[in-house]
């Protein structure tokens, strides 16, 4: 049989359309090699003989510049697959093959499939990275994701070897498992454990779905290289979790719930030895439209919205508007949140010591939690009574700078806190405390940016920033063979001279020694549909064909001062689930009611506050300014009006849910406020 035959056959096993938008691994085995030798009507150990001879249109020798050959210009070929993949499965297969060398070894099981007994690398083995990841920009770009999402992931710090290693080191039942272990374990896809604490939870919660290979690799602890591999490929499903979990039962019957974090915010003041504390959301998926609305709390339901990057406003209590603080519940037992209507449950883990580093990264104010130490990075630790005098031993002996603070209140009774400078060691105290050790290996991460696609694809005049997580404050990112100068810790930005549609490598480099790898894309530019404005909104900001003068996106037409313009309430941010229903528009006038869509928007006063929603409604805010949006005395209209306007604002104030920012929560109690004096 032909090359071509078996890597068509290879490709349609992995990418086919019932893997649409879910991820592929080329996981390949001798098993199944025979399913596809029986496919084609061949044999199994025909595949070795193809793989030595190569593509027809090959002439080198040697198995990776018989690839390079197969990879080189091939979409000038118009073949429907990629004509590398028969390749890329003969080092996958390698990976898993069995003989007597060491656990760690890679490089004698190719040799050995081929027949031969070397241990040296396979010439040009290190150019094989370009097929890898030309594989997600074929999946991902070429094909939308309409045959399945193929990540280039590089395990472990053997950059080249971690390749084919990263697709073998898990099969595809402990992939699909490795979601259930990490609500078990509560991790957070947000904040990596350590690998301490990521083989600790493998340990304990993955019996049930765990080979016994990776099982024996997790507690004899000899093969520390493989194991590094092993704990990299998990770290990196771990990344990818969105916290959604299936619960048991039949197909029919069980239904996805949500796992997501709670995160402590600080803002400390060291002079004045004052410590304001905060909790915030951190999701790895989308929020839903709206605040969320959370109990579990003594005190109160509390509400948060979406604020930046996965993050959340700080939790403030619905009733009274006060944000939630650390003092509100058991820091050692940690808390647990639920939305019952989205099956969301968030956690934050229970811990007798905390980190915390700065959260310049995220954009947000002060100190973040996370769950390692950082190497180059200034952190701060939090410890209850009991653990205090062993990190504070540790931070003696071990650190840079360490410094126990005074905090003369916010902090829970017997709870310490310790400034860092610098992380020198962290073996005295890791096996006691997991949350205090290192991170893995140096990950490459990209932050904000417009993305023209799935995948690592974005608009040129939109790139992402990229950080480095891991780090430990000597390596060298090059991009496009040009070094980046972070500009903050640990964060780059992309140069603007970067050139675009064409693939841009990230490298980052620790001395001589390639650290971490990955591939980006950057988008020329897009190409508009519409030619002409699909709606014109007038002064009121209501739709009117023709309107002059008028506001069409930023386009203004027919005249520059738009002093007037008001723009429509029904595009007020957050107002999209209230439109599935009746909407009640409040001005700041007692008597400024009108009930949407059974009356027209208001044309001569402007909304403040949009009402609607099922029994608990919701409330979402219209106006321009805060003082522009005070309450007036006086009144407008008739006496009803002025009775309906009351009755949202202060009869029906316990069946309505306030806005959650604090600076909107606040508007409304002065609302409710006149209301009562109405």
């Amino acid at each position: 049989m032909s090359y071509l035959a078996w890597n068509d056959a290879l490709a349609r096993r992995f990418f086919c359309p019932e893997m649409a938008g879910k991820p592929v691994y080329l996981y390949v085995t001798e098993e199944l090699l025979g399913h596809v030798a029986d496919e084609i009507g061949s044999e199994p150990k025909d595949f070795i003989e193809v793989i030595k001879a190569g593509p027809p249109w090959s002439t080198r020798q040697g198995v990776c510049q018989k690839a390079w050959q197969a990879f080189d210009n091939w979409r000038a070929r118009r073949l429907t697959y990629p004509p590398y993949i028969a390749y890329l499965s003969f080092f996958v297969l390698a990976a898993g093959a069995e003989g007597s060398w060491a656990p760690h070894a890679y490089y004698p099981r190719p040799w050995s499939l081929l027949g031969e007994q070397r241990r040296d690398m396979l010439p040009s083995f290190d150019r094989m990275a370009d097929l890898w990841e030309d594989l997600e920009q074929w999946s991902i770009t070429d094909r939308a994701g309409e045959l399945g999402n193929f990540h280039a992931h590089s395990a472990g710090s053997w950059v080249h070897v971690g390749y084919p290693i990263g697709q073998v080191i898990l099969d595809e039942h402990e992939r699909h498992c490795l979601p259930a272990v990490f609500a078990a374990a509560e991790l957070d896809p947000t904040s990596l454990p350590s690998q301490a604490q990521l083989a600790a939870a493998l340990r304990m919660h993955g019996g049930g779905c765990l080979r016994n290979r990776t099982q024996r690799l997790l507690t004899g602890r000899q093969d520390s290289e493989t194991m590094a591999i092993l704990l990299s490929a998990v770290r990196d499903e771990l990344a990818m979790w969105n916290g959604e979990v299936l619960e048991t039962g039949s197909r029919e019957t069980r239904a996805a719930r949500v796992q997501a974090s709670l995160r402590t915010c600080l803002r400390l003041n060291a002079v004045a030895g004052t410590l304001h504390s905060e909790l915030r959301c951190k999701l790895n998926r989308d929020y839903p439209d709206g605040a969320l609305s959370l109990t579990g709390l003594q005190a109160g339901e509390v509400t948060c919205s979406e604020q930046l990057e996965g993050w959340s406003t700080p939790l403030v209590y619905i009733e009274s508007g006060r944000p939630v603080s650390v003092a509100d519940f058991d820091w050692r037992r940690g808390l647990t949140l639920r939305e019952p209507s989205l099956h969301w449950q968030l956690r934050l883990a229970p811990a007798p010591v905390r980190v915390f580093v700065s959260g310049q990264r995220d954009g947000i104010p002060g100190l973040v939690e996370v769950n390692e130490l950082t190497r180059a990075q200034q952190c701060h630790v939090l410890a209850d009574a009991a653990s205090w005098p062993a990190v504070e031993a540790w931070g003696a002996s071990s650190c840079e700078g360490f410094q126990r603070i005074n905090i003369s209140s916010a902090l829970p009774s017997g709870w310490n806190l310790a400034s860092i400078r610098r992380v020198l060691d962290d073996s005295p105290i890791r096996a006691h405390f997991p949350v205090l050790s290192f991170g893995g290996a140096v990950r490459i991460r990209l932050k904000g940016g417009l993305r023209s696609t799935r995948g690592n694809n974005f608009f040129a005049f939109a790139a992402p920033q990229v950080v480095l997580d891991e780090a430990a404050g000597d390596e060298e990112l090059m991009c496009a063979g040009e070094k980046l100068t972070p500009c903050g810790e640990g964060v780059y930005q992309l140069p603007a001279t970067l050139p675009v549609d064409q693939q841009l490598v990230l490298e980052v480099w620790s001395g001589k020694e390639l650290s971490a790898r990955l591939s980006l894309y950057l988008t020329s530019g897009a190409v508009w549909q519409r030619t002409a404005a699909a709606v014109r909104l007038d002064c009121r900001g209501i739709s009117q064909p023709g309107a002059e003068p008028g506001v069409a996106g930023a386009t203004v037409v027919g005249g520059e001062d738009l002093a007037e313009y008001r723009p429509s309430p029904l595009l007020a941010k957050g107002i999209e689930p209230l439109l599935k229903g009746p909407i009640h528009f409040l001005g700041n006038v007692p008597g400024q009611i009108s009930s949407w869509p059974a009356e027209p928007l208001p044309a001569n006063w402007s909304p403040i506050w949009a009402i609607g929603g099922g029994k608990r409604k919701k409330v979402v805010y219209c106006g321009t300014t805060i003082d522009a949006s005070m309450p007036t005395g006086g009144s407008v209209g008739s006496r009803s009006q002025v009775e309906a306007w009351k009755s949202f604002l202060w009869h029906r104030r316990k069946r309505v849910v306030p806005p959650a920012d604090p600076r909107l929560a606040s508007l409304w109690k002065h609302f409710e406020e006149r209301a009562r004096h109405a």
